[in-house]
């Protein structure tokens, strides 16, 4: 942050409500004035590498109303989350990336999410030759595969976390009905253990996946890291996990399953 005051990240909805149905002036003047009352507030806002790229993947869309409002919910977001009196950005990565960065100074994929806001400020410096450059890159089709990949990613690495608490369960718990297993899981994802067990998962698949040679007590000293520098994360994950659970939710399902 350039300041001591709050950051803040707008995700996807919020830019694309925000310019709904509105004018390039309009839009104008909207920005301004929220400008000027974040400033007042102290707030800086970060643009999301995920929110820029559900954004631009509709940006080649066959729907021409999702492809404006989208269009111009990026461009929006560009110049909502950009430095004062710089061309730079604010850029908020993923979890991941901010781990492997944090901890083990490891800029994974940082090239792939500063490549997605200059492709941003191509369309703001000239919408019709940049959408020619990047449509003839195949930048919206990749866009759109690396959005597909980072959900299958997500949904599976919550899957693996979720068997973990449900395997512990059945092993303390092997006699009881699925009903009860179920509030047991509820139960100890609403724990302090559930903190422990998720940091260490993370931490170790970021080591696997890094090749790194980290031994036990490595493992146990930045999963503690983890919890004492993303306490917020972490939450959102519990979050996540527990409405998984009371909701009935199918990972592999663009329906939940209701039992």
């Amino acid at each position: 942050m350039e300041n001591n005051g709050y950051a803040i990240i707008f995700d996807t909805n919020s830019y694309r409500e925000f310019v709904m149905k509105k004018s390039k002036e309009e839009i104008e003047i909207d920005l301004q004035k929220l400008l000027k009352c974040e400033s007042n507030l102290n707030i800086d806002c970060y643009a999301s590498s995920i929110v820029q790229m559900e954004l631009l993947k509709h940006f080649d869309d066959t729907n021409k109303q999702a492809q404006e409002n989208c269009i111009n919910a990026a461009l929006f977001m560009n110049r909502h989350c950009q430095i004062p009196n710089k061309s730079t950005t604010r850029i908020f990565p993923p979890f991941y990336f901010q781990i492997c960065k944090t901890f083990f100074q490891n800029a994974y994929n940082e090239e792939y999410f500063l490549k997605l806001s200059q492709c941003v400020n191509d369309f703001y410096i000239n919408f019709d030759t940049a959408f020619e450059h990047h449509k003839r890159n195949n930048t919206f089709l990749d866009i759109l595969n690396n959005v597909d990949k980072m959900k299958k990613d997500f949904i599976n690495g919550i899957g693996t976390v979720l068997k973990t608490f449900e395997d512990i369960v059945d092993e303390q718990y092997p006699k009881e009905n699925k009903k009860d297993k179920k509030i047991r899981v509820l139960q100890l994802i609403s724990s302090d253990r559930f903190e422990y067990e998720f940091s260490t998962q993370i931490i170790e698949k970021i080591i696997s996946d890094l090749e790194l040679n980290i031994n036990e007590d490595g493992i146990i000293y930045y999963a503690n890291q983890l919890l004492f520098n993303f306490p917020v994360s972490i939450e959102f994950y519990r979050y996540i996990l527990i409405k998984i659970i009371e909701d009935n939710i199918d990972l592999n399902s663009k329906k939940s399953k209701k039992s």
